[in-house]
């Protein structure tokens, strides 16, 4: 496999094997990375046509975020159904 880079690790890289150790564990897992730099300087035409369509979907009701709201006094519960994956969406908590 190729060299791996890593960016945007405010504590510095993970130590070695942690990537591997990851992916690794039988489940049907992916890394994937984004740059918006690179979208902006390559493909600057279909970023305000892209973005008008996807408000449009919005504002017609062709999309849905499913938002979940807690009260913060849940923190704990609400921190399980993360680690558990047992959220879709955003999880909102609220004081």
């Amino acid at each position: 496999m190729g060299e791996r880079r890593l960016f945007g690790h405010a504590a510095g890289d993970p130590s070695p094997g942690v990537l591997t150790s990851f992916l690794g564990k039988g489940r049907n897992l992916g890394l994937r990375s984004f740059f918006l730099g690179t979208t902006i300087a390559t493909r600057m035409p279909e970023i305000a046509p892209a973005f008008q369509a996807l408000f449009s979907a919005f504002r017609e009701g062709g999309l849905h975020l499913p938002i979940t709201r807690m009260p913060l006094a849940e923190v704990r519960e609400a921190h399980r159904r993360i680690e558990a994956q047992q959220t879709v969406g955003k999880l909102i908590l609220q004081p």
